[in-house]
């Protein structure tokens, strides 16, 4: 940006030329977000960033950082009265770790983050994104094109898609088509469920990349781990995809629903015969932390070898493979040229505390399938743990298929005739050696499971996650 166009930048957004009069060449103390280097279109706001590495006052980070989408000067001048604020020693930001003193130079945005919509058109097992509307999302137009218009992108700037799934936006095709007429290269996210023009034109334009997550190759496994039917349709749509353009990267997710040979070889020639070139190995993002896991993803040697299986055919059979960083960016290994690896050796992260007795959670990406799987085991007794939003959606989707739940709750507020007390229910169904089968209806599942191992009860444990129960609750 040379210093007219800084000059004429200054005089429509009088917050930069403040910026600039007292930070510019400055040390500050400044993180990657700030400065207008990032900026996250966030739903109905723009945020500077999500205040997510600070444990204390996040609303008073939060109300600062979180502005209208009605004025890029609002946006500047928020930015502004962050670097008044980073002045002061005890102000929270100071203790995020991204937190530096560096020196200030004013730039154009270099990296933009959208979250298009809430709403989801798929159910995938380990994901709680998909709880918004059908048809609702966020329409960045008039905004989008005030930063364009006022050079305030970067012509190298990167336009990165999250939060729901993207093509079910009605603005998609709208933004993906503006940014790539104007030359700006796009990360994408889909479940690829509904082909996109748009995301077509911009890989075979070169401004696109395109990262699809099936986890699976074969209808069953897909309908396990998704949650949906969709599993033809969306490695056709990879296959039209990746004609367009080499940067379609197709992820798996290895967990304890897919983690067989002959998936992980399903899984390979599936991104063979659709042309594919990248494949990402990956798992569930807290199923390999270094910190203790109950469930309801447990990273087992199995899954460890299976995710190495898949690394290492994939590799022979001549794909450029690379490794996730959510699971396995805790325990990093890399290679010559310092990329991420599957770690060597397994660690047994299993919360044995919680679950010393074998209790292991049987998860499932819908309340339906929960519930089909329920109906085939009428020797047990069914029991709903939790008489909160979850488990009356619990109770009426068990009803509905003429099943007769017990519900037991912690609460004792909540018992009488139809909700018991968990504690005496199950020590007495320990007592009479009875066989439960038990739904979580709470996000405490590491406090009800302990509760479930110490009464020595014979059960199994199903689990959905929260938008599950959303998703059930809207149809």
């Amino acid at each position: 940006m040379d210093k007219n166009q800084l000059k004429n930048l200054c005089k429509a957004v009088p917050s930069i030329e403040s910026i600039i009069k007292e930070y510019e060449g400055h040390e500050v103390y400044m993180c990657q977000y700030m400065g207008g280097r990032q900026v996250n279109f966030d739903g109905e706001q723009i945020s500077i960033c999500h205040a997510g590495s600070i444990d204390d006052k996040p609303t008073e980070v939060s109300m600062l950082c979180r502005v209208g989408l009605d004025s890029v000067e609002k946006y500047y001048e928020s930015v502004y009265k962050l670097f008044k604020k980073m002045e002061d020693d005890n102000f929270p930001c100071r203790r995020c770790p991204f937190c530096n003193k560096v020196e200030y130079h004013f730039s154009p945005i270099t990296y933009v983050t959208f979250l298009t919509t809430t709403y989801c058109n798929s159910s995938c097992i380990y994901c709680a994104s998909h709880l918004g509307k059908k048809g609702h999302g966020f329409a960045y137009d008039n905004v989008m094109e005030k930063f364009n218009e006022l050079g305030l992108f970067d012509s190298g700037a990167i336009f990165d898609y999250g939060g729901g799934e993207p093509t079910q936006s009605p603005y998609f095709e709208g933004t993906v088509d503006y940014l790539t007429n104007h030359g700006f290269d796009q990360r994408i996210n889909t479940n690829a469920i509904d082909f996109s023009p748009a995301i077509y034109k911009a890989l075979a334009n070169g401004k696109a990349w395109l990262r699809i997550s099936p986890d699976s190759a074969t209808y069953d496994v897909f309908l396990r781990v998704k949650g949906n039917s969709n599993c033809e349709v969306v490695w056709e749509n990879i296959g039209k995809y990746a004609k367009a353009s080499d940067k379609v990267v197709v992820k798996c997710n290895v967990c304890n629903y897919n983690a067989t040979q002959n998936e992980m070889d399903a899984f390979i020639n599936r991104c063979q015969d659709a042309g594919v070139k990248k494949i990402v190995v990956d798992a569930e993002m807290q199923s390999y932390q270094r910190t203790s896991n109950a469930g309801p993803f447990y990273y087992t040697k199995a899954v460890f070898e299976m995710a190495h299986y898949l690394y290492d055919r994939a590799k022979e059979k001549g794909f450029h493979v690379q490794v996730g960083a959510y699971a396995f960016g805790c325990r990093p290994k890399y290679d010559e040229q310092r990329r991420l690896c599957l770690p060597d050796e397994y660690i047994d992260n299993t919360d044995y505390e919680t679950i010393a007795n074998g209790i292991y959670i049987e998860a499932y990406p819908t309340v339906e399938q929960m519930v089909s799987s329920i109906i085939q085991q009428p020797e047990r007794q069914l029991v709903i743990f939790g008489y909160g939003g979850t488990g009356r959606i619990a109770e009426k989707a068990c009803l509905d298929k003429g099943l007769k739940p017990k519900i037991i709750d912690n609460n004792e507020k909540l018992w009488g005739s139809k909700i018991l007390s968990a504690q005496k229910f199950l020590k007495n169904a320990s007592e009479k050696s009875e066989q439960l089968l038990i739904i979580l209806a709470n996000i405490k599942i590491r406090d009800m499971l302990k509760q479930i191992n110490k009464s020595g009860v014979d059960v199994k444990v199903y689990w959905c996650n929260y938008a599950a129960y959303i998703n059930y609750s809207n149809k």
